[in-house]
């Protein structure tokens, strides 16, 4: 809740707000208030565009890809059901809607 809590403060209503990766993401749509589009290229893909851009995307911070977000806006505190779902925010380089 803490984690959505700042994605609220920092996302406002009219941005851009994505999904990527796998990971149980009703919390995040619950405390979000309403839907999130996803994005489903590969990793390898999105990287690129991350760290900048005007809009973010909440993924997860896996352990081989925690070098790719050294500038997360926000990382979540909990960890998951499985122990390996700590959330980041980033902002993403991506053409307006």
């Amino acid at each position: 809740r803490d984690f959505m809590s700042e994605v609220n403060r920092l996302v406002k209503p009219e941005d851009q707000l994505y999904i990527h990766g796998r990971f149980n993401s009703d919390a995040v749509v619950f405390y979000r208030g309403g839907a999130i589009d996803k994005l489903d290229e590969p990793f390898e893909a999105l990287a690129p565009k991350l760290g900048s851009g005007s809009a973010y995307v909440i993924l997860p911070e896996g352990r081989s890809t925690a070098r790719a977000f050294p500038q997360a806006l926000a990382r979540s505190s909990g960890r998951g059901p499985e122990g390996d779902a700590t959330l980041v925010l980033m902002r993403i380089d991506l053409p307006a809607r």
